[in-house]
């Protein structure tokens, strides 16, 4: 927009220096109306397309901040991702698995210290017959029994040892 301005002016000097010199436009047989009209769209153009270049690099230097912008807050948020990745060296007997300091952990540990899950238990049908068989011919789960819970089921456990 600034370049338009410039040029605007140099080109009115220019006329009025060279063409107008000192005589009033009236008296001057060259300046007819036509080239005033003339004269004024060109300069109008170039204030317009000063003025349409000025909005269109605001308006990429605003999506170029917001691209920054984006950039930045993807590069944080792998700064935070926290994966697990290579080769797991883990017990064929009993599952648990060897970390960096050669301890042998529980998957459940190992996983929760090395990524952002967390664990919830229950128990596959296979293991559910096993372990509570009187649950797995009703369908019914153990949490689901009525007058069953923790404290009664260790209770009944004990008098049955007994």
């Amino acid at each position: 927009m600034i370049l338009a301005l410039v040029l605007w002016l140099f080109d009115a000097l220019w006329y009025r220096l060279f063409f107008q010199g000192l005589l009033p436009s009236s008296l001057d047989p060259r300046q007819t109306e036509h080239d005033l009209i003339l004269r004024s769209l060109a300069s109008g153009y170039v204030l317009i397309f000063g003025c349409v270049m000025a909005i269109t690099i605001a308006q990429r230097k605003r999506a170029e901040r917001e691209r920054e912008e984006l950039i930045s807050q993807l590069r944080e948020a792998l700064r935070n991702v926290r994966t697990l990745r290579g080769l797991l060296p883990i017990c064929a007997n009993c599952k648990r698995i060897r970390d960096d300091q050669g301890y042998w952990r529980s998957v459940e540990a190992y996983v929760r210290e090395h990524s952002e899950a967390e664990f919830t238990h229950g128990l596959c049908p296979d293991c559910l017959a096993k372990l509570y068989p009187e649950y797995a011919e009703t369908g019914q789960s153990p949490q689901e029994a009525p007058g069953q819970g923790p404290e009664q089921r260790g209770a009944g456990d004990a008098q049955a040892a007994s």
